[in-house]
């Protein structure tokens, strides 16, 4: 949606990323490999799964595979993201 797309900025992203020092908080796969391998940035996930939610602490840097990972047993990544950025 319209609305989602003028929250979750590039500047978010960016500012989510800085925070994270550029790695993913699973396997710490730094951004410039990230970038080798897939050919983009590290993802940002919302770590309630609501889009709609953009505040800094509801986001997490994460890499392709590991935010492939957080889409199964979404109960279990919510309680694990809660208590890494605790």
């Amino acid at each position: 949606s319209p609305y989602f797309r003028a929250l979750f900025t590039q500047d978010v992203k960016n500012n989510i990323l800085k925070r994270d020092n550029y790695k993913c908080r699973i396997c710490f796969m730094s951004n410039k490999s990230h970038v080798r391998k897939y050919k983009r940035k590290l993802n940002i996930h919302h770590i309630d799964y609501n889009k709609k939610n953009c505040k800094e602490n509801n986001l997490i840097t994460l890499c392709y595979t590991c935010h492939i990972r957080t889409n199964q047993n979404r109960k279990y990544w919510i309680k694990y993201f809660k208590k890494e950025t605790i």
